[in-house]
C-alpha cells in the first residue's frame, strides 16, 4: 500500500514541478526543490534483526527488535517518467547511475510528529535531503 501511495505522490510532485518549470525559466527564482511527504496517524516502526535468522519454512523472523519513529524515509524507484536519451545531459555514464537518478524519497511522518519533523528538515543542494 505504501508504495502504491507513494507513486502517487511522487507523480503528483513531479507533476507540479513540470507545470511550474515553464513559470520560473522567466523570473530570477531558478532554484526550486519539491519533497513528496505523506503525513499519517499510523504508528511507524522500525524492525532491526539479522537476515540470516529468517525462517525459509515459514518466512518468520527470530529476534526481531522493533523501534518506534516518529517519520522514516521511503527511498525506492517510483518514477514511472521517461528518461532522456541523452544520459550525457545528466552526467549519467551507467545503468547504474540511469537507476539513481529515477530514485524517489518520500517522508512518512506520523502526525504527531510533523512539527518535529518540520523544524528538523534540511535539505543541501549538492546531497539528498537529510534530518539532523
Amino acid at each position: 500500500m505504501l508504495e502504491r501511495v507513494a507513486a502517487e505522490v511522487i507523480a503528483a510532485t513531479e507533476a507540479i514541478a513540470t507545470e511550474e518549470q515553464s513559470i520560473l525559466v522567466t523570473t530570477q527564482d531558478f532554484l526550486r526543490a519539491y519533497f513528496g511527504v505523506i503525513v499519517t496517524t499510523a504508528s511507524l516502526k522500525v524492525c532491526s534483526f539479522d537476515p540470516g535468522t529468517i525462517s525459509i519454512a515459514n518466512g518468520m523472523i527470530e529476534d526481531a527488535h522493533l523501534v518506534d519513529v516518529p517519520y522514516v524515509r521511503f527511498h525506492k524507484q517510483l518514477s514511472t517518467a521517461a528518461t532522456r536519451n541523452d544520459d550525457a545531459a545528466f552526467g549519467i555514464a551507467d545503468l547504474d547511475g540511469l537507476t539513481r537518478a529515477k530514485e524517489n524519497t518520500v517522508f512518512v511522518v506520523n502526525s504527531e510528529h510533523l512539527i518535529q519533523f518540520l523544524t528538523e528538515f534540511e535539505w543541501d543542494a549538492k546531497s539528498i535531503a537529510y534530518l539532523r
